[in-house]
């Protein structure tokens, strides 16, 4: 294939402009040009100075035209048609034109800038793909992969059983993103069969760690300088500096665990910069100061008014998952038991919902401040149940609400089981010890889980000290297994020849 002009195009995604360049063939000027005509229903076009123009009319309109061309939303009725008049003028079949489509032509075919003339099809693919991993199905999801190994090079959005959309990720970005090990030799084998598989690969894992810790990053910094202003703003000796001092060493903690992320990525240290994320998730978790209220107000309420949060408020309208407007201004000193989680409930899920990767260290934290509060909650030898099952549905129950699907289903199988005899996840929703009942999808009311129960293999109104421990030893296991399989798979590259692993760097701690 001759080549001939290059041209600079600017597109746009999203709302970000940004510029991709070709080099323009015979073959591709008569693709080019049959899809613009298709799409704008115009006669003459011209193409001059890396530029689209129309001669008879010059409005933006048909540089409007041009841009939905080249970003792939012009009409799916003309795919065909292009389709056959590229093929007979490459000599390509159509599998091999789905390459063109998907890389950008430099002399050779590359996935480092990718052309994406069919991105209207592959997205609906994508999108196929997505929705059955973001919901646990992976058996389906491997088969889309297995039948289109497209779909490893497609971004697009999903949402899970919480209501949270992740995107744009691909296959492999969203499986980072929810913590799906079980995915991984799927995707393996289809990146081993890609030209330059294990550096899509890399690029993918690469960008959605830097996409995750830049979010960590601009958010605590931001927080900081507010931080910042309003101590500058009080004056000297006044109470409220001890507290600021103590959240900016825990955001400085963040800050500079970010850094370290990012510079790691930078040297193209996958490893270490996945240990650096989940040490700054820790620290993020650690941050969240409303759990620590929230284990003060339960301490030192009355048992009238923890029975009226556990009962009467769920069914009366005082409890919700958003804040009422007063309460939102109100200090949290000033708020009422039931206000108190209400506030607990919006802010967390802002939290989770505005976050690129799940983070596991939320549930964690929630199991060892149960087990530490444990004894001061339910003294010996009273044994009142009503403090501890108040966390452990209002609080551990929330949590485990905003799940991936794989942890839900780890939970309801009974993590236990998973751990300490080996078994497989069985991929499904519905309680070990308690079939009719199901841990998705969610209910709406505020019943179920994160209200009326938690889940640890049954859907438990409360569970004892010995058993929670056993659940929380458990749990740390199985997410360090997941973390130690992903530091793995940062660590490994994939030969076309044997499609099998193969590790770069040594064992990985």
């Amino acid at each position: 294939m001759s080549r001939a002009t290059v041209y600079q195009i600017a597109i746009s995604t999203g709302n970000v402009p940004r510029h991709i360049t070709i080099e323009d063939s015979g073959a591709l000027a008569i693709l080019r040009d049959l899809v613009l005509h298709s799409a704008s229903r115009q006669n003459t076009l011209s193409y001059e100075s890396g530029k689209f123009h129309r001669k008879a009319d010059r409005t933006n309109r048909i540089e409007q035209t041009a841009k939905m061309a080249v970003s792939g939303t012009y009409p799916v009725l003309v795919y065909d048609t292009w389709m056959t008049i590229l093929s007979i003028a490459l000599g390509l079949d159509h599998q091999q034109l789905e390459y063109l489509g998907n890389f950008a032509l430099h002399g050779v075919l590359t996935p480092r800038s990718r052309l994406p003339l069919f991105s209207i099809r592959a997205s609906n693919v994508s999108f196929d793909v997505l929705t059955p991993l973001i919901l646990g199905d992976v058996v389906n999801a491997e088969r889309m992969i297995k039948a289109n190994l497209k779909h490893l090079l497609v971004s697009g959005f999903a949402t899970g059983f919480c209501g949270k959309t992740l995107g744009p990720v691909t296959p492999l970005q969203l499986a980072v993103c929810v913590g799906d090990t079980d995915f991984l030799p799927a995707i393996d084998a289809g990146f081993a069969l890609l030209p330059d598989g294990f550096a899509e690969k890399h690029k993918q894992l690469k960008e959605i760690l830097n996409r995750s810790l830049d979010f960590y990053l601009k958010k605590y910094e931001a927080e900081m300088a507010l931080l910042y202003q309003k101590k500058e703003s009080l004056p000297d000796g006044d109470a409220q500096h001890a507290e600021i001092d103590k959240r900016f060493t825990l955001i400085d903690k963040i800050i500079r665990g970010c850094t370290q992320g990012l510079m790691h990525l930078a040297k193209d240290n996958l490893v270490e910069a996945f240990k650096a994320h989940d040490s700054v998730q820790k620290d993020v978790a650690d941050s969240f100061d409303l759990m620590n209220k929230i284990v003060d107000a339960i301490t030192h309420a009355t048992t009238a008014e923890i029975v009226h949060v556990s009962g009467i408020a769920l069914t009366n309208g005082e409890a919700a998952f958003r804040q009422t407007d007063a309460a939102r201004a109100t200090p949290w000193a000033m708020l009422t038991p039931v206000e108190k989680f209400n506030r607990l409930r919006e802010e967390f899920k802002c939290l989770v919902d505005s976050e690129v990767m799940v983070n596991h260290h939320y549930l964690q934290r929630a199991f060892d401040l149960y087990v530490t509060h444990f004894n001061t909650w339910n003294p010996a030898p009273c044994n009142t149940w009503e403090k501890c099952d108040l966390f452990w549905c209002q609080i551990i129950g929330f949590i485990q609400r905003f799940l991936p699907a794989n942890l839900a289903q780890a939970f309801a199988q009974d993590i236990c089981y998973i751990v300490d005899r080996r078994e497989t996840l069985r991929r499904a929703f519905n309680f070990r010890h308690d079939a009719a009942v199901s841990f998705f999808p969610l209910s709406d009311s505020l019943t179920g889980l994160g209200f009326n129960f938690a889940a640890c293999g049954v859907a438990a109104r409360g569970s004892a000290y010995l058993a929670c421990v056993g659940l929380l030893v458990s749990f740390k296991t199985y997410v360090e297994q997941k973390h130690q399989a992903w530091r793995a798979y940062c660590a490994c590259e994939i030969t076309p020849v044997s499609h099998s692993p193969r590790l770069l760097c040594g064992n990985v701690r």
